[in-house]
């Protein structure tokens, strides 16, 4: 049966936190919206879906405003966005053997440009959330442009995993992201890793 691999980017392949939540941090208070968060705390904006998360705290009336200015503001920011220590060799072995997706939260020409500096361009697909917020929607998706398909969905946060789960796909968290071990083991993913390497395994039985 073949593999279709969905991977989050933000938290997976890429050490963006401190990027992300210093951008907002400093769109929260160009708009004036008196919102400032650690890094820890601005990781809980993904225990739901993000968008929905952000929609709480910030008015209607600026939520497409902030949400396009992050948008270039992460172009501006793209060499920031820097791979975890082996993922890419990982991901090269993986996408020999299965397909990989790219499914986020983040802005999809960022995602492209981002890969294509870490040289990350021989994954095809990226939907990022400009395309589509709900996470759900895009797995959805996907499960019918690959009929008879396994899909497994990679990510780092709570959010992630109960998505996955709604769209009913096996769900793999890893835990060098956005949330913790802790977290992530109350969620009871299908797989639990702590190090990229471990992901090899989702090769197996593949055809």
């Amino acid at each position: 049966m073949k593999k279709v691999l969905l991977f989050d980017y933000d938290g997976v392949i890429v050490n963006s936190l401190p990027v992300i939540t210093r951008v907002y941090n400093r769109l929260f208070e160009k708009y004036n919206l008196n919102l400032h968060y650690t890094q820890e705390e601005f990781s809980m904006f993904y225990i739901d879906n993000f968008h929905k998360s952000l929609a709480k705290k910030a008015p209607a009336d600026l939520l497409l405003t902030i949400l396009k200015e992050k948008g270039e503001e992460f172009i501006r920011c793209k060499n920031e966005f820097k791979l975890f220590p082996g993922i890419r060799a990982v991901l090269v072995k993986l996408a020999d053997r299965c397909e990989v997706i790219i499914i986020s939260s983040n802005t999809t020409e960022l995602i492209k440009q981002s890969m294509k500096l870490n040289r990350l361009d021989f994954i095809g697909e990226v939907i990022g959330g400009d395309i589509e917020p709900s996470k759900v929607k895009k797995i959805n998706a996907q499960k019918n442009k690959h009929p008879g398909s396994e899909l497994l969905y990679i990510g780092d946060t709570v959010g992630d995993i109960n998505e996955a789960k709604k769209a009913g796909v096996a769900t793999v968290a890893v835990t060098w992201g956005f949330h913790s071990k802790e977290l992530l083991e109350k969620e009871k993913p299908d797989y639990l890793f702590d190090r990229p390497e471990d992901l090899l395994i989702l090769m197996r039985f593949s055809s």
